[in-house]
């Protein structure tokens, strides 16, 4: 059974993670919209607690202009969607495969698990079923660590 609402806002409060920054409209590419609906589809056929239910953008404290493009704070799971890889977007360039090594180093250093998707794999269940079980993992790793 999932947390409450009431319940991921205590466990966000013990972690001191927050306010949440939400998706704005502008911030989202096709792309990101196709893998907003998926997600939202994925979550409520599956019945996931709140936890799992909307992700948010989550900035770098260090470099406030690079930001991640889905993230669950609380389980420090984030989603990087990768538009272009076959025909040449800013994700294969130099300077953007650059920019994202540096993100994913970024990440790594502050702990996060990041996951990456193609546009193929925005299309496949498969990969929403791998992120909602590591999301739900490390949501009850943390619980418990911070019981």
């Amino acid at each position: 059974m999932g947390a409450t609402k009431a319940e991921l806002e205590q466990f966000e409060r013990r972690l001191g993670v927050g306010p949440r920054k939400p998706i704005l409209r502008s911030d989202r590419t096709k792309l990101e919209d196709r893998f907003d609906r998926a997600w939202s589809a994925y979550t409520a056929d599956e019945g996931h607690g709140h936890r799992l239910a909307t992700p948010e953008l989550a900035p770098f404290t260090d470099r406030p202009r690079m930001r991640l493009d889905r993230a669950w704070p609380v389980s420090k799971v984030a989603v990087e969607i990768h538009g272009g890889t076959w025909s040449g977007g800013r994700h294969v360039s130099g300077a953007g495969f650059q920019r994202d090594c540096e993100k994913r180093c970024l990440a790594a250093r502050d702990g996060w698990a990041l996951f990456e998707f193609t546009a193929d794999m925005v299309k496949a269940d498969e990969w929403y079923r791998i992120l909602a079980e590591t999301i739900d993992r490390r949501y009850r790793l943390g619980e418990r660590h911070h019981e």
